[in-house]
């Protein structure tokens, strides 16, 4: 099905370089777009879900409204993107980005870790307990964090 026949090996390393000897297969689900020097392969996909509000003047229309929660969504997507693997999701950092999009607040419990994928469709989701550990929310090895989709990350609007 593929049109080239070819075999990549890789060493399963965590990020703070020690080798994983006992590892045989590692099944990926998602790989960063390459760049020369190392690729780093991830085998998780995990959505971060929850909510913020947004304050908006009074007259704003439905579609500076949109154009906002557009803004917002995208700035948020931008942090996630630039995080390394197994990096912790700051929660003050990401105070600050969504604070340069104008009056958001969110409160740190409202948001979670989801897994997703498995089941018939592969589309099963499920919570990730125990990550919020207060100022971040851990990530762990293998896991790439992309921005869940509405309405399991959800952005209220306040006028």
């Amino acid at each position: 099905p593929y049109p080239y026949d070819f075999t990549v090996g890789l060493r399963s390393l965590l990020f703070n370089g020690a080798l994983l000897s006992d590892v045989e297969l590692i099944e990926a689900s998602f790989v960063e777009r390459p760049q020369p020097g190392l690729i780093f392969v991830y085998s998780d996909r995990v959505e971060l879900s929850g909510s913020m509000q947004m304050r908006l003047p009074a007259k704003a229309s439905p579609e500076a409204i949109s154009n906002a929660i557009q803004s917002l969504r995208q700035a948020i997507e931008r942090y996630l993107e630039t995080l390394q693997p197994q990096e912790a999701i700051d929660l003050e950092k990401l105070k600050e980005i969504v604070n340069a999009q104008g009056q958001t607040t969110f409160a740190a419990t409202t948001l979670a870790l989801v897994k997703v994928g498995g089941g018939v469709t592969g589309e099963a989701r499920s919570p990730l307990p125990d990550r919020n550990k207060g100022r971040k929310i851990s990530v762990g090895f293998g896991e790439k964090v992309v921005l869940a989709a509405a309405p399991d990350f959800k952005i209220e609007v306040e006028q």
